[in-house]
Order: structure tokens, then sequence, then C-alpha cells
């Protein structure tokens, strides 16, 4: 006999392991960086301006942002400069959980994506030449809609939220404070900017120094017991 799966309960377990604030944010922060991505940005959207908008192009519709701290959102768009999606790229977005042995692309697990179902129902994947993937449930199955679209230079996720998350834009200050220390660990991306409707609020940038080498203390072995191990050089390099 077949063994059904409730595919929207079991991607809610897998959610379950990712309850920290800023989920979705860190995981495709994550993913852009993988791919080699620079340059980042997050779009929060109302109704009206995603109606009007542009989309996953990131064009500004006119469309004036200056309710930052009243009007409720109704979609979040995240979009990376990094490599576009291969087919094997796309096929992996389909699986939860599938192990992805080149760690240059969409995470090394491949479970990370999913939390994007934590704030909707129906994500939108655009990438490339053309291509775009959309995520539907037809009762408690997930499925796939690939097409075509208008040519992007964006890798972008498209988030239409769900209701109980339509809030405000996140704290500006919490907002940075968590962007800056998840750009620490990143090797790629440099450049994070934020957007409502269009209106960019909040740009961080990364730089990197000249690594400047540093004297060895007086009073420091230089060798372990065994010479196992030796200093030779020790230099600071400052972000």
């Amino acid at each position: 006999k077949k063994v059904e799966v409730n595919q929207r309960a079991l991607v809610d377990k897998v959610l379950a392991r990712y309850p920290e604030d800023f989920t979705v944010f860190r995981e495709l922060l994550q993913n852009a960086d993988d791919a080699g991505a620079t340059e980042v940005q997050i779009d929060f959207q109302t109704s009206d301006y995603a109606e009007h908008s542009a989309g996953a192009n990131g064009k500004a519709s006119g469309i004036n942002g200056t309710h930052l701290v009243s009007r409720q959102l109704f979609k979040w768009v995240v979009r990376n400069n990094g490599d576009f999606f291969g087919d094997n790229d796309w096929d992996r977005l389909t699986k939860i959980a599938d192990g992805n042995p080149d760690v240059q692309k969409i995470g090394a697990f491949g479970v990370g994506f999913y939390t994007v179902f934590s704030v909707t129902d129906h994500p939108l994947v655009v990438s490339g030449v053309q291509q775009f993937l959309c995520f539907i449930h037809i009762f408690f199955q997930l499925y796939t809609l690939d097409n075509t679209c208008a040519d992007s230079e964006w890798t972008s996720i498209e988030m239409d939220l769900k209701k109980d998350v339509q809030g405000l834009v996140p704290k500006p200050f919490d907002l940075a404070r968590f962007l800056s220390a998840t750009m620490t660990f990143m090797s790629s991306v440099k450049t994070i900017s934020v957007f409502f409707d269009g209106w960019a609020f909040l740009k961080l940038t990364k730089s990197r120094g000249l690594p400047d080498d540093i004297a060895l203390p007086s009073d420091m072995h230089p060798r372990s017991t065994g010479d196992t191990m030796q200093i030779d050089t020790v230099s600071v390099v400052r972000e």
C-alpha cells in the first residue's frame, strides 16, 4: 500500500528547525553568497506597489514609498546578482532536503530555501534568461509550475505574504544589526540594499583592507610541544 505524505505538514515540520527572527533573509543571503553574488537587494512592497511595479526586475514604478512605519506589507522580494540557476539547480529546488554536492549553489543541504514557506504559500523564483518557477499547494500536496518571463539580470525570490505575516517593515535598526552580523561571515556578498516600495532606506557595504603583519609577542612560544605546529607570521585584516 502506498504511503501518503502530507507535504504541507512536512514542510511545516522542517520549518520548526528555524525559529529565529529574520530566518528567511539569513537563508536567502547564504544562498546568494553560495552563488557568488556581490550584491543583494531586499524589497518590502505594499499591495499597491506590488501590483504596479516591474517585480523581479527591480525597476521602480514611480510610486512614492513614504509610509515606512504605517503601511502593511503585501510582498517581499529578495534579489541577488550571483550565478543564474542551471538545470540541476532548478531540479534540486523541487526536492526537500536533497543534498547538494556543489556548495556553490542554493546551499549545501537544500533545506534552507523552504523557510520561505513560513511567510508565503506561493513563492516565485526567477533566475536567468526567461525562466521562473512557482510553487502552489493543491490540497495538502506541493506542486510547481515553470514557464518563461521577461529577461532579468537578477536571481529573485518573490514572496506574496500570508495574511498573518502582513505586518510592517522590520525595525530598521534591528534589521541593520542582523544584516551586518550576517555579512561578516560571507565571502562574496559586499553590498545589501533594503527598499520600501522601490525607495532605498538602508544600504550596507563591506570592504576588506590589506593585511597588516604584527610582531609575535616575545613571551610566545612559536612551536607546539612535539613540533606539530609552528607560527611563522601573524597578520590582521580589517573589514
